[in-house]
């Protein structure tokens, strides 16, 4: 048997009542979310922007530097605190590392906003290797992550070659990388003492004193076939061996230039009673500098009332045609300006076959590399701190980086010269 059901035309189609009304609410809040969903990706993502009034958005200042951090932030109307340092291995110094509130995050006006900066890598101290063997102890400074930068020596009573100290010392905090300077022993000091024999008491003086060793008791005895003031006999003995007694030691050298000449002999006494060791004589030429002082003239008057060296400092132009005039004066130390003298060696080598010291002066634009080719030559370098040619004139402060780095030069090659300021 066939059924047959009626089914009305399509435009007479019809969903029920309650099944309408559902799907027209389903459709209405699907196209609601969705405008919702593209409202807010406009306004959070393509185009941000504060949800509240009044409110500001964090800026992202990870990986400034705290100026620039502060100032973004500052920019975005908030408040900087500052939230200190922390070590970080990569990040340099003064680079901001953390912030809080973090990037992106909207905070009302006004807001302080915590920067933590990097304080660089974590300081390494020194370790201790005094005692130790000069190159372990560079090894152990290179695996603690320093740099042996430079290798000095002292004389020590230790082995020669043993670590006595560094510099910085041990316990120091330095950045990864730095310099430590490893300072060793050169073993037990031992001076051959010189031959004085014959020599004037000043003469001898200055040659002891150059050895690096210190004069002793002086005394008088009459002896028939020598000359009035010269040494006869001596202890120790020539070629015995000595320990240096003023290896280092200041010595003070007072200028005859800040005397009154009227009453030199007077005045010559004052100050070798109060410790003077050497006395300092200065000669201008008027040329080399504007003024103009006395010549050896002045070294024979001295000789006559002193047996202390005499450091003789010349300011002249073509000072080779005067070392023999002031060693027949009686001058100990000839130091003369290597800027007017293309033949420095050769004058150093003529000063000392006249029994002088002889020295190099600098001015205080002279680059040091000016005597590092004769420091070999060299018994005394002398460092100006001021202008040639005036009396009284300040002190220049860039002098004080210059004099330790002639200190560095004349340890460095082992010199003896004494260093004049």
């Amino acid at each position: 048997m066939r059924v047959r059901r009626h089914l009305p035309p399509l435009d007479q189609w019809r969903l029920p009542v309650g099944i309408e009304r559902d799907a027209a609410k389903r459709w209405t809040l699907y196209v609601a979310s969705a405008v919702l969903a593209g409202y807010l990706t406009a306004y959070l993502i393509v185009f941000p922007a504060p949800l509240l009034h009044g409110h500001d958005v964090v800026p992202r200042v990870v990986g400034l530097t705290v100026t620039e951090a502060s100032g973004e932030i500052q920019k975005a109307g908030l408040q900087v605190q500052d939230g200190g340092a922390e070590p970080d291995p990569t990040t340099p110094q003064g680079t901001v590392i953390w912030q809080d509130p973090p990037a992106g995050v909207s905070a009302p006006a006004g807001l302080r906003v915590t920067l933590v900066s990097s304080d660089g890598p974590p300081k390494i101290p020194v370790p201790d290797v005094s005692g130790l063997e000069g190159g372990l102890s560079q090894r152990l400074l290179a695996a603690a992550g320093l740099a042996a930068a430079a290798v000095e020596s002292v004389q020590a009573a230790s082995p020669p070659g043993i670590t006595m100290l560094t510099r910085p010392p041990a316990g120091s905090l330095l950045a990864p990388g730095a310099a430590v300077t490893v300072v060793v022993s050169r073993g037990a000091p031992t001076i051959p003492v010189p031959d004085v024999l014959g020599m004037s008491q000043a003469d001898a003086r200055t040659r002891v004193e150059l050895e690096g060793l210190q004069l002793g008791t002086v005394t008088r005895r009459r002896t028939a076939g020598a000359n009035p003031g010269t040494v006869v006999a001596q202890k120790p003995a020539a070629g015995c061996r000595s320990e240096p007694a003023m290896t280092n030691g200041i010595r003070i050298a007072p200028s005859i230039l800040s005397a009154d000449l009227t009453r030199l002999a007077q005045q010559v006494e004052q100050v070798v009673a109060g410790g003077a060791d050497w006395l300092h004589v200065d000669v201008m030429d008027g040329r080399f500098v504007p003024n103009l002082t006395f010549g050896a003239n002045m070294v024979e008057a001295l000789r006559k009332l002193s047996d202390k060296p005499l450091d003789v400092h010349l300011m002249v132009v073509e000072p080779e045609r005067y070392i023999d005039r002031f060693a027949d004066a009686g001058a100990s130390v000839f130091t003369f300006h290597p800027e007017v003298s293309p033949h420095a060696q050769r004058h150093l080598v003529h000063c000392k076959s006249r029994g002088m010291m002889a020295g190099l002066a600098l001015n205080p634009s002279t680059p040091l590399s000016m005597v590092e080719e004769v420091v070999a030559d060299l018994d005394l370098l002398l460092i100006m701190t001021v202008n040639p040619g005036f009396g009284g004139q300040s002190y220049i402060p860039a002098s004080n980086d210059k004099i330790r780095r002639a200190r560095e030069l004349l340890n460095a090659r082992g010199s003896r010269a004494f260093l004049e300021v």
